[in-house]
């Protein structure tokens, strides 16, 4: 009976580690058409208390980066307000950092961890592409924009960590939804935006590079398909136990 006992802890710490490997090497464990990943606590590269490179975690070596010193955003090594998770800093006035990575057509999925700083009440974007598309606080809500509002306009955002995903279907019609901490925040089941983002940019760098961030990013996620119900389930709750963020539990109940 001991030895039973002793077999299933080694089977459970077998299963605790290979989850922590599989997760390591991808957002909640789905590699397959992943795009882009930055995270604060990986490949950040700085200048003193400045980031010049933000490493692409992906395997595709799109990294973000700054060459110029006043635009470059700074790094906070542990956040109090990413539950204790580095992020970079973004000031009001033109920090902005460029990827190499594009999504040039739909369907994808797209995650980004961020709070805002700033109570102005402005445009602003977390991310934006170098056509019209962002993720971010845009007068103090968080937005989601393909060619069109997404989002409900209702989900103001402060200081406290949030979890924004955008998701956009092959389809011509009804095709975009947005969801705040997991939950649906779009008007319906979805909504008209055939936008896609080309190349992706953090604060003010795109297609509106005065449309500045004025927060934190800590961890950005792209995949140039359609996650599958399960799986965008399993990309936000890494974030959430990581960053401590209360999932809605509704979108449990509808995975059943």
């Amino acid at each position: 009976m001991r030895n039973k006992y002793l077999n299933c802890i080694i089977i459970f710490f077998i299963f605790l580690v290979s989850q922590e490997i599989l997760y390591a090497q991808a957002p909640g464990g789905i590699n397959a058409n992943l795009r882009l990943w930055l995270k604060a606590d990986a490949g950040v590269i700085t200048n003193g208390s400045i980031v010049t490179t933000w490493q692409d975690q992906s395997g595709g070596g799109f990294n973000a980066v700054q060459n110029t010193v006043s635009k470059q955003p700074s790094f906070t090594a542990s956040s109090e307000f990413f539950n204790g998770n580095p992020a970079l800093n973004f000031d009001l006035a033109d920090d902005a950092m460029t990827t190499t990575a594009s999504i040039t057509s739909r369907p994808y999925s797209f995650f980004v961890v961020y709070n805002s700083t700033s109570t102005t009440v402005t445009p602003r974007r977390a991310v934006q592409g170098s056509n019209n598309w962002l993720m971010g606080p845009y007068n103090n809500i968080s937005r989601f924009y393909a060619g069109a509002f997404v989002d409900l306009g209702d989900r103001a955002i402060g200081t406290k960590a949030t979890i924004n995903t955008g998701v956009s279907t092959a389809a011509a019609t009804n095709n975009a939804t947005f969801y705040f901490d997991g939950r649906i925040a779009s008007v319906g089941a979805r909504v008209t935006a055939t936008g896609a983002l080309g190349i992706i940019n953090l604060g003010g760098a795109g297609a509106y590079p005065a449309q500045t961030m004025g927060g934190s990013i800590a961890e950005v996620i792209a995949y140039n398909t359609n996650l599958t119900a399960p799986e965008k389930y399993r990309v936000e709750s890494y974030l959430a136990i990581k960053y401590g963020v209360t999932l809605n539990p509704e979108v449990s109940n509808k995975l059943c």
